[in-house]
């Protein structure tokens, strides 16, 4: 049944189950007065943030040099999906024990199963969800576009000027890195990244906490119509998702305008 939905498609239903889940562990979050940033983060925090985006490729790059990847990938996946599921279920429950059951519960599953595809989606899934929930409480919708209006020339440039962006995902590939998440049907496979994902998931979330609804559906919207221009374009030359995913700024500012 699966096998007989597009790549595409499958693209565009993970995006949208990411944003719903995301919103609701958000609002929970919210519910509970969670703030990693006292009185959110501003526009300036976006810079900072992009500047760590920065650093941090420089510093994977290096280590992509010294054959060291791996070692990296394997602490995303597994401390990774061990940190968020314990941050998240915490949070939720309000107990640290039943937090840290969870967490070495999905840690368990990980390491028996890690190479099943389901369980690689899985915790690709609570990584996503985790920070796109943390991102969208933290950001007001200004300081996320911001964010992703940078994202998207730095992608741009990453992808079809210096390639590096394209370095870094054939070594992700070939070290089965949680980073990319792989969508295949017959005759048709789409690659995409966590970061392609989380960041309008984000926004979608900030938008809804800030704005309401009807704002939020615009916002999300916009996205999944970037997401179809990008699949209709040469995907096999390598193409920048970003600046295609942050077309939901435009349904934002309609949203706003118009509601």
């Amino acid at each position: 049944m699966l096998n007989m939905i597009k790549a595409d498609a499958k693209v565009i239903i993970y995006l949208i189950v990411v944003e719903c889940i995301s919103l609701i562990i958000a609002s929970d979050l919210m519910s509970q007065e969670v703030e990693l940033v006292e009185g959110g983060a501003g526009v300036g925090t976006s810079f900072v943030f992009f500047l760590l985006i920065i650093v941090a490729t420089i510093i994977l790059m290096l280590i992509i040099k010294l054959n060291l990847s791996r070692y990296l990938y394997i602490f995303t996946e597994y401390f990774g999906l061990f940190f968020i599921t314990l941050f998240i279920v915490s949070s939720l429950t309000d107990r640290a024990v039943v937090g840290l059951f969870a967490s070495s519960i999905a840690l368990i599953i990980k390491v028996i199963s890690g190479k099943r595809y389901l369980v690689r989606l899985g915790a690709s899934t609570l990584i996503s969800i985790g920070i796109a929930s943390i991102i969208g409480i933290t950001f007001g919708p200004l300081p996320l576009i911001v964010l992703l209006l940078l994202l998207s020339v730095y992608d741009f440039v990453a992808v079809k000027k210096t390639k590096h962006m394209i370095r870094m995902a054939e070594d992700v590939i070939s070290q089965e890195g949680p980073q990319l998440i792989r969508f295949s049907s017959e005759g048709d496979e789409i690659l995409i990244g966590l970061a392609d994902i989380i960041f309008p998931s984000a926004l979608f979330v900030s938008v809804y906490l800030t704005e309401g609804i009807w704002v939020s559906v615009l916002t999300s919207i916009a996205t999944v119509i970037g997401l179809i221009i990008l699949f209709k374009g040469p995907i096999d030359e390598g193409m920048p998702a970003i600046p295609f995913v942050s077309l939901g700024i435009a349904g934002y500012l309609i949203g706003i305008l118009v509601i």
